[in-house]
């Protein structure tokens, strides 16, 4: 029977991270329609809750140990899965990947973080004072900050879904080239949503199954048709590798 190929990245670690972004944003919702109301009640411009609110900075708000811990959390997890198919599909001991790779994925997450967080409190400061200058009722202020949430979190979603395929695909990458693989079968989702570049063709998916070396990327394989690039390495690519055995290679 033939072995399922290591490529799925965990559903549940990607909804995990998708619903933490999602979590955080409704957080930022919540804390800024809390001082819009409290300065409704107080009806006045120099409302306490109000003033604290714009005063607040991205590192008052979000706990970065926390965050980090939590980062740390799914990276591990993840390489863990991912080393237990390498191992099983390639038939030999893979390495963990470098602790370099997961410590870069996080800082590069925090930063992100640390900017939506910061985009939401430089926007929602925008719009109160727009409101305050315009007499602009209090809910119709609270409908605005609510649907700029809504935006601001399906970006953080996307950024979050991207960004663990990117690290799921640099984790398989690294651990197979370690255990002496050379080459990886690609494989998309063999849907609609595949770009055209990854299928070769408007109207097929002929890069499915085909075989690429991991040290001569493919043209086409990234972001557009004019990258080089490896599963994985576009934006929001859904493709991933599959790690071939050198002993499964086809005769040349």
């Amino acid at each position: 029977m033939k072995k399922k190929p290591t490529t799925t990245l965990p559903l549940r670690l990607e909804l995990e991270y998708m619903l933490d972004q999602r979590r955080l944003m409704r957080q930022l919702e919540w804390f800024t329609v809390a001082s819009v109301s409290k300065f409704t009640e107080d009806q006045r411009q120099d409302s306490p809750g109000l003033q604290a609110f714009l005063k607040m900075s991205a590192p008052e708000i979000l706990d970065e140990q926390r965050l980090r811990r939590r980062l740390r959390y799914l990276a591990t997890t993840l390489s863990t899965q991912k080393l237990r198919e390498l191992r099983a599909l390639l038939g030999r001991r893979v390495s963990a990947p470098a602790p370099g790779l997961i410590d870069r994925w996080i800082d590069d997450q925090v930063a992100a973080i640390q900017a939506t967080v910061e985009q939401w409190v430089a926007t929602s400061t925008a719009k109160i004072a727009t409101a305050q200058a315009t007499a602009t009722p209090i809910p119709e202020m609270v409908g605005q900050l609510t649907a700029m949430a809504s935006e601001l979190a399906g970006r953080a979603e996307a950024r979050a879904s991207f960004r663990l395929l990117q690290l799921n695909s640099q984790m398989i990458e690294e651990a197979a080239k370690g255990a002496g693989s050379t080459h990886y079968r690609w494989i998309t989702e063999l849907d609609s949503r595949v770009r055209e570049n990854h299928q070769e063709e408007p109207s097929g998916y002929a890069r499915h199954g085909k075989i690429y070396a991991w040290n001569s990327p493919p043209m086409g394989g990234g972001t557009r048709a004019a990258d080089l690039g490896h599963p994985g390495s576009g934006y929001g690519c859904r493709c991933l590798a599959e790690p071939l055995p050198a002993r499964s290679l086809p005769a040349p």
